[in-house]
């Protein structure tokens, strides 16, 4: 008999408790100025639905016996659909919550989850269950700034280190870039030549714009692997090089881009002079 008793008295708690956490709640009619009465008188019912089947919770047909009032707010932004749901304690908001839907369709998502997060009063991205993530949800984050693509090529005088020649040289450049506004990498290749010395290198860069205006100042370094070969002998170097640069960009707000810049470019391994370095000024197109 006292086991029973025991037994009986911890359902009465649990029962209790069960109870106790329950919360009565009474859902307006939902507005959204512009949008058909049939899809507010939806969205309303979407959202009793959720509330009874969010736990304990239930549904009241009389606001002033409510624990809670829901009071759902629809808006149409384009194509897509925002809707607003608040949690009212008397006259007081004391939670609230939106969702984005591509569109219509996604309204019984949005709804559900929009319900159980803010009778939780937890932001709906934690709520979401297998099924409820929207469409605009899996676009974001997928969207990127577009780059802009082309083509460069550039020429100018030279001076060549450590690889017994003096005096200017010429130097040849071209490159594929990728432009996004205020950085711009590239993958480029430069030949810079004087008599029978040369420094040929290959590698990645990019420019650093210190302005959006039509003439953009910019900072630039590279990476890459150079050979070097020096004047009047059969002797030459080859390995990782790294370059660092600066200069101008005229006509930036146009498709077609012109440059005027320094790079000063060592090669990591010795010859027997020394480390090969140039240092060339630059006039390019970018098209």
């Amino acid at each position: 008999m006292k086991y029973n008793s025991v037994v009986f008295k911890l359902l009465a708690i649990l029962l209790f408790s069960f109870s106790a956490n329950a919360d009565e709640y009474f859902v307006e009619k939902t507005i959204g100025p512009g949008i058909a009465e049939s899809d507010l008188s939806t969205a309303t019912e979407l959202i009793r639905v959720s509330v009874g089947q969010s736990g304990s919770h239930h549904v009241s047909k009389d606001s002033s016996k409510a624990d809670f009032i829901l009071r759902p707010r629809l808006m149409k932004l384009g194509s897509a659909y925002i809707m607003t749901l608040e949690k009212l304690k008397g006259e007081e908001v004391v939670f609230s919550n939106q969702l984005k839907a591509s569109q219509l369709d996604e309204l019984d998502k949005i709804t559900s989850r929009l319900t159980r997060s803010v009778i939780e009063s937890l932001k709906s991205e934690k709520e979401a269950k297998v099924g409820e993530v929207t469409d605009e949800e899996a676009k974001q984050g997928s969207q990127r700034k577009p780059a802009i693509r082309g083509y460069y090529f550039g020429i100018g005088p030279v001076l060549l280190g450590n690889l017994g020649s003096s005096g200017l040289g010429y130097d040849l450049s071209g490159a594929y870039a990728w432009d996004v506004n205020q950085i711009m990498v590239q993958i480029f290749t430069d030949l810079a030549f004087k008599g029978s010395a040369s420094f040929l290198d290959i590698g990645i860069g990019g420019h650093y714009f210190l302005s959006d205006r039509d003439l953009a100042p910019y900072l630039a370094a590279d990476f890459g692997y150079a050979g070097a070969s020096v004047q009047n002998t059969l002797e030459s170097s080859g390995g990782f090089a790294l370059g660092f640069g600066a200069g101008f960009q005229l006509l930036r707000t146009s498709s077609i881009h012109l440059e005027l810049g320094t790079r000063f470019t060592v090669l990591f391994n010795k010859n027997s002079i020394g480390n090969p370095t140039l240092l060339q000024l630059r006039l390019g197109l970018y098209f």
